[in-house]
């Protein structure tokens, strides 16, 4: 943005004085250009207007570009800052600080690429059975008592300080539902749900956990994904 006729030097200094993160609707029009730092390098937007949408906080919790960096970057970063060729090293994104600010966590690059990732396997694995002759069902995720014998379950009050409270729990697998579809003469099906239980030992020391999952019953295939903490609780 330059001073024109179109824009002051007041409005530079209120764009410029903008916090990171600030959502802004720009009008302007799309002039010739050279520009060797951007992807975009033969045209850019003369900017005429701009208007503040939803103006972000100085103190966000993190940056993009801090979250965004690779652990090799950062440790590269502290042994310039140990040797003296740079004042300071990149910041390290902790996972507590990620996990409790998700929403600014998936708008990394990264982070954004796990769940569009995530999306079209289960797309390809969802239409792979699909032209196989597979049902896709959807079984219960809250039931009144474990699904799987021998694993511990997530346990809550179904509808607390009714009439009708009742101990409940979280489906740990739908294959009593896949059993009881197959029984019901729908010879092959398929689920794409989350299961809910404590994978590991090691895992005890966290409230709980979380199993995405892609099920499929008939030809006796089941794919686990990664594990996380139940906090991201995204399926």
């Amino acid at each position: 943005m330059f001073k024109n006729e179109t824009v002051s030097k007041e409005m530079i200094k209120f764009s410029g004085a903008l916090t990171r993160e600030t959502v802004v609707d720009v009008k302007g029009t799309i002039v010739k250009a050279e520009v060797k730092s951007c992807t975009q390098s033969d045209v850019e937007l003369s900017v005429s207007r701009v208007y503040v949408i939803s103006r972000a906080e100085a103190g966000l919790p993190l940056q993009i570009d801090d979250a965004g960096r690779s652990e090799a970057e950062i440790v590269e970063s502290e042994k310039k800052k140990e040797a003296g060729e740079v004042d300071g090293a990149y910041v390290r994104v902790g996972n507590d600080i990620r996990l409790d600010n998700r929403i600014i966590d998936m708008r990394v690059p990264a982070q954004n690429a796990i769940l569009r990732i995530k999306s079209a396997v289960c797309h390809y694995y969802r239409s792979a059975l699909l032209e196989k002759g597979f049902c896709e069902i959807q079984t219960p995720k809250m039931i009144a008592g474990a699904s799987e014998g021998g694993a511990d379950v997530f346990k809550f009050k179904y509808m607390e300080g009714s009439r009708f409270e009742r101990p409940a729990c979280l489906a740990q697998s739908p294959q009593l539902y896949k059993q009881m579809a197959i029984m019901g003469d729908l010879e092959r099906v398929f689920e794409v749900c989350a299961s809910f239980l404590f994978l590991f030992p090691l895992l005890r020391a966290f409230a709980c956990s979380l199993r995405d999952t892609v099920c499929a019953q008939g030809d006796a295939t089941y794919i686990a994904f990664c594990a996380q903490r139940a906090r991201y609780m995204h399926v």
